[in-house]
């Protein structure tokens, strides 16, 4: 319940105080004895007096007026009357209406012209984008590429009719004594060692510590080793990453014998001098040609590149390169299918 301010004054009325008690117990005085005329005069009669006091007790007291009812107490304002609404006419709502929206904008280009203190000379009003109904959905995660098997290398290596068929020969052949197809090359060195992977592929020497796991090797020759000689190999790493990296590894270390003269000294071969060419980098795939010194023309194709988690290096060698060692790469290529 809540409390007045002031209490309101209570309705009870308190009756008037009665009249004096001493006038109403009033006394009687002795009786006059009766005074003749005097001589000429009418006799007079005298009233007896009465008591002091109201004739027959107090006058009746005047009924009160009723006590007003009660109002609001302080605190509790007056009910305001509800003015009756005023319609206006349909023109006056809609001037109304656009006179709010010009001040609108107003306010905008007067605040906007306010915070651009650069640009006196030009207004521009700007609209910020209303907020969008739907979250914008995350972005998904990058999923893991699936790699080639190590029991797929096999099946990377091109066929000798194949590779005949490139070429351009008809007598080609594994090499004798070639040794086991998986391990890596060795057994080459020159004297310029950054550039030795530009003369021979699949170089122990260079996979070193690069995360390759498995690797397998094909070499090819006519029968004299005077006219074709092919060595291809499919190198298996764990990731695509990690293949990429040793190609872009490559990629950095090639051009930097463009031109360079190079010793090669190779187990079971006469010493032989080497002139690079320039490194071409085509869609990933590295090739260079190196020309052997005295030898009639005699050339090697270098090419690699890699796809997905495998690394395809090649050398194609004979007179007159010209694509022979790209063509093998990119066939080689082309058999890599994630499984």
């Amino acid at each position: 319940m809540r409390h007045h301010a002031n209490p309101p004054l209570s309705t009870a009325q308190t009756a008037p105080p009665s009249g004096n008690a001493a006038m109403r117990n009033g006394y009687q005085p002795a009786a006059m004895p009766p005074m003749g005329p005097g001589p000429g005069e009418e006799a007079t009669v005298v009233l007896p007096r009465r008591p002091l006091g109201f004739a027959g007790g107090p006058p009746p007291v005047p009924p009160l007026p009723p006590a007003p009812p009660w109002g609001p107490g302080p605190g509790y304002p007056a009910a305001i009357a509800t003015p009756r609404r005023q319609r206006f006419p349909l023109w006056a709502r809609i001037g109304a209406a656009a006179a709010v929206i010009v001040a609108i904008v107003a306010a905008g280009i007067v605040i906007n012209v306010a915070s651009s203190p650069d640009d006196m000379g030009s207004v521009a009003v700007t609209r910020s984008p209303s907020p969008s109904s739907t979250q914008a959905s995350p972005s998904p995660r990058p999923q893991a590429v699936a790699t080639v098997p190590l029991s797929a290398l096999p099946g990377l290596l091109l066929d000798v009719a194949t590779i005949s068929s490139i070429e351009g020969a008809t007598n080609i052949a594994p090499t004798p004594g070639a040794g086991s197809d998986d391990v890596a090359y060795s057994g080459v060195n020159t004297d310029r060692p950054e550039c030795g992977e530009i003369q021979i592929p699949a170089l122990e020497s260079e996979l070193e510590g690069t995360g390759w796991v498995g690797i397998r090797t094909q070499s090819l020759q006519d029968p004299k080793a005077v006219e074709h000689l092919d060595n291809s190999a499919a190198i298996y790493f764990t990731t695509a990453t990690a293949a990429s990296d040793f190609v872009a590894k490559q990629a950095a270390a090639w051009p930097k014998c463009n031109g360079a003269t190079l010793h090669l000294l190779e187990r079971g071969q006469p010493d032989s001098i080497w002139m690079a060419s320039t490194v071409a980098n085509r869609d990933g795939m590295l090739s260079i040609i190196n020309t052997q010194e005295g030898a009639g023309g005699w050339q090697c194709q270098r090419a690699m590149t890699a796809r997905n988690n495998i690394v395809i290096d090649v050398r194609s060698c004979g007179n007159n390169r010209t694509d022979q060692g790209l063509k093998i790469a990119t066939r080689m290529a082309d058999r890599v299918n994630p499984r």
